[in-house]
């Protein structure tokens, strides 16, 4: 019988193991054809193209272990403190982490694009692995609001640039 328990238990944690393996190769597949992608789109020289794809990568793979921290820390909070006023001033503490780890990364990323591509290119990149909500978010405005002048079509689009950089 406890044999067969330990069969089981054993089953269970190849299973959840093998799914979790799938997982991450899915995801590195992804940023790859994701990267491959961006980058395509750019007139930009073959050599400078796969410097740019890895430092591509490289910016998913951070993104996705930073946010994986936040949300472990986070679950643990949830999980070890029960007073919902101290949960929520540690829960603010790890946000507060979060954004400052995200806009160093940020602020690097944009360094080191910025070494190999113009600011044009640099827009291009950052739309893309948005999937464009930028510019469209920026062209519903201008449809909804029709009867804009120059300054206030300027105002929205450098409001949402900010916007999308935090």
């Amino acid at each position: 019988m406890k044999k067969n328990i330990y069969l089981l238990l054993l089953m269970c944690i190849s299973f959840v193991a093998n799914a979790q393996q799938h997982e991450v190769t899915d995801y590195i597949a992804d940023i790859n054809e994701r990267a491959l992608n961006i980058v395509a789109k750019l007139d930009t020289n073959d050599a400078d193209k796969k410097e740019l794809e890895a430092i591509i990568i490289k910016q998913y793979v951070a993104i996705e272990k930073i946010e994986a921290k936040r949300d472990s820390q986070l679950e643990k909070l949830k999980k070890t403190i029960a007073d919902q006023e101290k949960q929520k001033l540690e829960s603010e503490k790890v946000w507060t982490q979060y954004k400052a780890s995200i806009s160093k990364l940020h602020d690097s990323y944009l360094d080191k694009l910025s070494k190999k591509l113009n600011e044009s290119q640099i827009v291009q990149v950052k739309d893309a692995m948005t999937y464009q909500v930028m510019p469209k978010t920026y062209h519903n405005f201008l449809d909804m609001f029709q009867k804009l002048n120059e300054s206030q079509k300027k105002m929205i689009y450098d409001h949402l640039v900010g916007a999308s950089e935090n």
